[in-house]
C-alpha cells in the first residue's frame, strides 16, 4: 500500500537465526497494511555478533535499502530490544558507533512492541527466507562430528625447511587456518607431533573441551594409542607431552585419516615449509624457535623492595627515609592506607577498605577511631593547589605537624591553610609581624637564596603568566586588576602546564572543570551528565588521582632534566664544598654600596653547610653565620 507524503510509517523487525527481517506498514482505518519489506541474510562473521547489535545491523540494513522511505518522515520503530540506548550508549564499540552516526539523518521514534499486529508478518517472512546449503569441504562432510571441535594437522620436511598446518574448526564451522614455520632441525615424524601439539594448545587457548583430532601420520597415532612403541628417547618425550596436552580437554580423540582427506593440512605445511610470503589473510603464519618437549627456563623470582615497602615499614615501624623531602611523602601518602592482619588496604572515597557496609563500620571505628561516616565523603575534600588543604582533612592524620589551633580559633579555619611558604628576601617577608603569623598557624617559612630568582622559579613564572593575563584583559584601564584577577586565575588554573600535561584543577580535585563555554554550548560532558553516575565518577576519579599525579611527577621530573641539560650547556659549573673560602658578589650581598670605585667581590667567607647543590650557607672567618642562602652564580673561589 502506498504512504502518503510525511505519513508516519512503522518499522518491524525479526531475526530467527541467520536471517534478518524487516517490514515497513503503515496505519490506515485502524489496520496495518504493508508496504515493503526487506530480507538479509547474515554472513558467517554477522551471525557471530551479540543479538542486539544484529538488530540494530537489521534497523541499519532497513535504513539502506529503503532510504526513500525514510527521509522526509517519522519511522516508528517497534521492537522488543533497547535499541535506543544500543545506539546512544558512551561505551559503545565501533561499528555501533558508526551505525549510530549513519541513523542520526533519520527522524526514529523507538516504541516498545507491546502486540503482535505486523510482527507475524515479519516473523513468516524471515522463516520463509533460507539461507541455502553451508558451503562444506568435503573432508568435513567426510568427518562431521556434532558438538566437538576437529582438528586436522599435518607435518612436513622439504630439505632443510621444516613447517606444519593445522585446521582447527568449532562445532558451528568456525575454522581457524594457521601454518607453522620451524626453525630448528626436525625429522618428519617430530614435525607431525609438533603440528599435533600446536594444534591441541591452540584448542586449549580456545577453551575447547571435546576434541578430536586427525592425522595422517600411522606412526603419532598408533603411539597415541600404545599399539607401537616408542624406542627414540625425543619420540618418548614427544608421546608423553601428548598425553599430558590430552588431559586438559574433557574428551580428547586421535584418529587416523587418508592423505586425501588430509589435503587442506598438508597444503598449509608446504607452504609453511616454502620460500614464499604471500599467504592469505585468513591464513596465521608462526615461527617456532624452540621444540615442544625442550622445557622452558624459567626464572626464580625474589621479593624484594617495592613502591608498598616505604609505606609498610612507616605504617608498622615508624621507619621513615633519611631524606626529608622523602619522609613528607612517605607520611602524605601513608595517611590513605592501613594495615590489618597484615594486608595493607587503601582507604577510597567510594568505599572503605572495599568491605561491606557492616565491616566498614567496624573497621571504621577500629582502625580510625572516628565515625565511619567521616572517612565515606559524598564529595571530594576541598583542595585548591598542589601544597593547600582544609584544617580538618589534615587533623585527621594527613601528616600535619604544624600549629594546633585553640578550639576558638579552629573554628575561623576553614581551608587554604598551607603547610609550607617559600619566598624571597624582601622586607614585607621577613619582618616579625609576617613571621608571627606564620608561626601562629604553624606555617613553616623559607626563603631563597639571595639575588638569585631562579631559587623561587614557579612563583616568578606564574607571576609572569598571570601579569601578562592581566595586560590582555585591561588594556589601557590599568586600575580594575584586582577584579579581573579571579579570572586570570581560573583560566591559569585550568589550562595545561607544559611540564606536567595537565592543569593544576585536574591535580587538585582529579576532574577537569566545566569550563564556561561548555554551559552555553552542548558538548559531550553536558549531554551525558546523570546526577547518579558524574557523583561515582567524581568518586573514582578522585580516588585515582595518586596514580595520577605519579604520572605527571614523572612527566614533569623528565621535563626539568631536558630543561636542566639546555642550561647547563652554556653554564659554566662552579661547586664548593664544606671548609671553601669564597668571595661574595658586592651587588648582591650590598647592593647600596655599589659604585665605580668599589670592588666587584667582598670576603673571605667559609662554607659551612651544602644545602643542595648550588646553594650554601656562609660564616665568617671569626665563626658569624650568615644569614640566608646563597648562590653559586654569586660566589667565587678565593685563593690565598
Amino acid at each position: 500500500m502506498r504512504p502518503d507524503p510525511k505519513e508516519t510509517l512503522q518499522l518491524y523487525l525479526a531475526m530467527p537465526d541467520r536471517t534478518l527481517g524487516e517490514i515497513l506498514v503503515k496505519n490506515y482505518e485502524r489496520n496495518q497494511h504493508p508496504v515493503f519489506y526487506v530480507s538479509h541474510i547474515l554472513k558467517d562473521v554477522e551471525t557471530r555478533h551479540p543479538n542486539f547489535e544484529k538488530f540494530a545491523y537489521g534497523l541499519v540494513m532497513a535504513s539502506r535499502k529503503l532510504r526513500y522511505y525514510f527521509q522526509g518522515r517519522m519511522i516508528q520503530i517497534f521492537t522488543s530490544q533497547p535499541l535506543k540506548k544500543i545506539l546512544t550508549r558512551p561505551e559503545a564499540s565501533g561499528r555501533v558507533v558508526t551505525w549510530s552516526i549513519e541513523l542520526g539523518e533519520f527522524d526514529l521514534e523507538y516504541v516498545p512492541r507491546t502486540t503482535i499486529k505486523a510482527q507475524a508478518l515479519a516473523d513468516f517472512m524471515v522463516e520463509c527466507t533460507f539461507s541455502g546449503p553451508q558451503d562444506l569441504s568435503p573432508d568435513a562432510q567426510l568427518i562431521r562430528i556434532p558438538g566437538k571441535w576437529k582438528l586436522f594437522v599435518d607435518g612436513s620436511l622439504a630439505g632443510k625447511k621444516c613447517g606444519a598446518g593445522l585446521i582447527l574448526s568449532s562445532p558451528k564451522g568456525f575454522e581457524i587456518c594457521q601454518a607453522i614455520r620451524f626453525d630448528f632441525p626436525l625429522t618428519n615424524n617430530e614435525a607431525e607431533y609438533e603440528a599435533l601439539l600446536a594444534g591441541m594448545e591452540l584448542a586449549r587457548s580456545l577453551e575447547a573441551k571435546h576434541l578430536r583430532a586427525f592425522s595422517d601420520s600411522m606412526l603419532v597415532v598408533k603411539h597415541f594409542t600404545g599399539e607401537y612403541e616408542q624406542r627414540d628417547p625425543r619420540m618418548k618425550a614427544y608421546a608423553a607431552k601428548v598425553r599430558d596436552v590430552s588431559l586438559s580437554f574433557e574428551t580428547f580423540e586421535l584418529s587416523q585419516i587418508g592423505r586425501e582427506n588430509n589435503a587442506r593440512a598438508d597444503t598449509l605445511s608446504r607452504l609453511a615449509s616454502a620460500e614464499t610470503q604471500n599467504l592469505t589473510s585468513f591464513i596465521y603464519l608462526t615461527e617456532a624457535k624452540t621444540p615442544s618437549i625442550e622445557k622452558k627456563e624459567c626464572l626464580e623470582i625474589h621479593q624484594g623492595n617495592d613502591w608498598m615497602t616505604p609505606l609498610r615499614s612507616f605504617l608498622e615501624k615508624g621507619i621513615l627515609p633519611p631524606d626529608r623531602r622523602e619522609a613528607l611523602k612517605i607520611k602524605y601518602r601513608a595517611s590513605s592506607y592501613t594495615i590489618i592482619n597484615g594486608w595493607m588496604y587503601r582507604r577510597s572515597v567510594r568505599i572503605l577498605l572495599a568491605h561491606s557496609k557492616g565491616r566498614r563500620q567496624q573497621l571504621c571505628k577500629k582502625v580510625c577511631a572516628v565515625p565511619a561516616v567521616s572517612h565515606c565523603p559524598k564529595t571530594a575534600p576541598r583542595r585548591d593547589d598542589f601544597g593547600t588543604k582544609s584544617h580538618s582533612v589534615r587533623r585527621m592524620g594527613r601528616g600535619y605537624r604544624g600549629h594546633s589551633p585553640k578550639k576558638h580559633e579552629a573554628n575561623k579555619i576553614l581551608h587554604n591553610c598551607p603547610r609550607l611558604c617559600i619566598s624571597d628576601n624582601r622586607t614585607q617577608f621577613i619582618g616579625n609581624k609576617f613571621c608571627k603569623f606564620l608561626h601562629h598557624f604553624g606555617i613553616e617559612q623559607k626563603f631563597s637564596s639571595v639575588a638569585h630568582p631562579q631559587g623561587n622559579g614557579a612563583v616568578e613564572a606564574a607571576n609572569k603568566v598571570i601579569f601578562q593575563g592581566i595586560k590582555k584583559r585591561l588594556g589601557e584601564a590599568k586600575g580594575r586588576w584586582a577584579e579581573e584577577l579571579p579570572w586570570i586565575l581560573w583560566a591559569y588554573r585550568t589550562t595545561p602546564r607544559t611540564s606536567t600535561g595537565e592543569t593544576p584543577f585536574r591535580m587538585a580535585y582529579g576532574t577537569e572543570a566545566l569550563v564556561p563555554v561548555e554551559v552555553g554550548l552542548e558538548s559531550y560532558r553536558t549531554e551525558t551528565y546523570n546526577v547518579e553516575t558524574n557523583s561515582f565518577g567524581l568518586r573514582a576519579n578522585v580516588d585515582l588521582l595518586e596514580e595520577e599525579r605519579e604520572a605527571a611527577h614523572q612527566r614533569n621530573m623528565k621535563y626539568l632534566l631536558q630543561a636542566a641539560q639546555h642550561y647547563d650547556s652554556n653554564v659554566k659549573k662552579r661547586s664548593f664544598g664544606v671548609g671553601d673560602l669564597v668571595l661574595r658578589e658586592l651587588a648582591a650581598s650590598m647592593p647600596a654600596k655599589q659604585g665605580k670605585l668599589q670592588p666587584n667581590w667582598e670576603g673571605p667567607y667559609k662554607v659551612i653547610e651544602v644545602v643542595r647543590p648550588g646553594t650554601y650557607k656562609l660564616e665568617t672567618l671569626s665563626g658569624k653565620a650568615i644569614k640566608n642562602t646563597w648562590h653559586a652564580s654569586r660566589l667565587r673561589k678565593f685563593y690565598q
